[in-house]
């Protein structure tokens, strides 16, 4: 949607019409966001803005079925590129990998809420939307392989549809901080024990409740979105929750989010072999699972011949 500008009296009216606002960009107060674009806007928002804005507000009109086709098949098929070009899944099988294609084709097109969130992700730091969509599709790999163990060769359509879509969602809190943690690599967040990173799952979970009506997403995939930050020995956040609390579809998404902070360098300055973040990833079973981390090993074993080369990444414009 194209940005316009309104007086907040004619925005205040135009909210009691019936229609439907976000901000094109985060409002500020004292250097803190205020009220972030994220948000459709309410009369109290609105109310809250006036002995703080000077001029007319620029914003996005909102509609509950407003993502354009051009929008979705875009998200679409940056998620298929970055399956079949980034340097992760240079090894992966055919076969595999068109599975996890057809996931995404099948699941995102009926998600119009889901490709507008990730789109703003995107256009916020394309870095935390590659490693949201790497963490889906590691995610995925990860519990197609989990469910033939289990399941007989039978896959679950709706488990596959939770993990993909709150893997994708879970790093929407970020639009909810501020340009400075944007900007930093996540293991410096941590090292900096930055209070607004550990709030980004509740950030991420507030989004998201507050759009029900603009979305069909279940409570469990909400739950699963919340829980995938939290770790099997209580060291997680955002409450600390130990392993046989903590959803197993979350605990898959934390273990493979960990395992891609680990091959992008987000969590070093330098970019490691994958045989160093296998040692790492097996060194921190404790804090995830131990069958997950044994079957990303396995699963992904490819990457000792096929990864650490000079191939670069995947890049998101």
């Amino acid at each position: 949607m194209a940005e316009i500008e309104l007086s907040l009296d004619e925005l205040k009216t135009l909210i009691t019409q019936g229609r439907q606002f976000t901000l094109a960009e985060n409002f500020y107060h004292n250097r803190n966001i205020f009220i972030g674009k994220e948000r459709v806007l309410s009369i109290k928002d609105v109310g809250r803005m006036e002995d703080k804005a000077y001029g007319k507000i620029k914003v996005k009109e909102f509609k509950d079925s407003g993502v354009e086709s051009s929008l979705k098949n875009e998200i679409i098929q940056l998620c298929i590129k970055a399956l079949k070009q980034h340097r992760d899944y240079k090894g992966l099988p055919a076969e595999k990998r068109k599975r996890i294609e057809q996931i995404f084709l099948n699941v995102l097109p009926h998600h119009d809420y889901v490709c507008y969130r990730i789109s703003q992700i995107k256009k916020a730091s394309p870095r935390i939307f590659v490693h949201s969509v790497n963490t889906a599709i590691k995610s995925l790999i990860v519990d197609f392989a989990m469910q033939a163990r289990h399941n007989q060769g039978l896959q679950n359509s709706i488990q596959s549809e939770e993990i993909l879509v709150a893997s994708l969602l879970r790093n929407l809190g970020f639009l909810k901080t501020s340009k400075d943690v944007i900007a930093k690599k996540i293991g410096d967040l941590r090292l900096e024990k930055n209070k607004l990173f550990f709030q980004i799952p509740i950030f991420s979970t507030e989004i998201v409740e507050k759009d029900r009506t603009k979305h069909d997403l279940s409570i469990n995939t909400i739950r699963v979105m919340r829980e995938s930050f939290e770790k099997s020995d209580a060291s997680g956040y955002p409450e600390g929750l130990e392993k046989n609390q903590i959803h197993p579809l979350a605990l898959l998404i934390a273990t493979c989010s960990e395992f891609d902070l680990l091959l992008s360098g987000e969590l070093t300055q330098d970019r490691r072999s994958y045989m160093e973040v296998i040692r790492r990833l097996t060194g921190l079973i404790n804090e995830f699972d131990r069958n997950i981390v044994n079957i990303i090993a396995e699963e992904f074993r490819y990457m000792r011949d096929s990864r650490d080369d000079n191939t670069s990444s995947i890049q998101v414009h």
